[in-house]
């Protein structure tokens, strides 16, 4: 099994960051979904996630922001044939929606996030760059400065 690489320590790591279409953000941060997978290349499984961790859901339409986050509950393997039937309703996939992003990869191993405490942001956090759909570590270091930069924002705006 291959890791998602990393330069950082697993202690420095407060979760993962994946980008998500709006709609899918809002089944897991508003709608109560509460399993989020997703096939990860050639096997390579995130193991520096660990129960604890948090999924940082990234808008890839529109402003390109982190919206929100949850806590992972535990992080397991599953195949995409087992995942609709053993994740049902908490799936923050629609069953077509799952259908057309598995295609003809049913044999194939899946990422399944178990997630808790999902929350929206009230102000989303900007990152300086695009998240991938490999997706992107969030360092401790990383958190406090772009917490830090959304709050510079919302006190420019308030005194404005």
């Amino acid at each position: 099994m291959k890791v998602l690489l990393s330069k950082h320590d697993a202690s420095e790591i407060v979760g993962i960051i994946f980008p998500f279409l709006p709609r899918h953000a809002e089944r897991l941060l508003d709608d109560g979904k509460t399993v989020f997978v997703k096939f990860f290349g050639k096997g390579r499984i995130p193991l520096k996630l660990q129960p604890g961790s948090r999924l940082f859901p990234y808008e890839s339409k529109g402003n390109k922001e982190i919206v929100g986050e949850a806590k992972i509950l535990r992080v397991e393997s599953i195949s995409a044939s087992d995942a609709m039937s053993v994740c049902g309703t908490s799936l923050f996939l629609t069953q077509s929606e799952f259908d057309d992003y598995v295609g003809n990869r049913r044999g194939k191993i899946m990422l399944a996030l178990i997630l808790e405490d999902a929350k929206r942001y009230q102000v989303p956090l900007k990152l300086n760059k695009s998240a991938t759909m490999a997706g992107q570590y969030m360092t401790r270091e990383m958190y406090r400065k772009i917490r830090g930069e959304s709050q510079k924002a919302i006190n420019v705006k308030t005194e404005s």
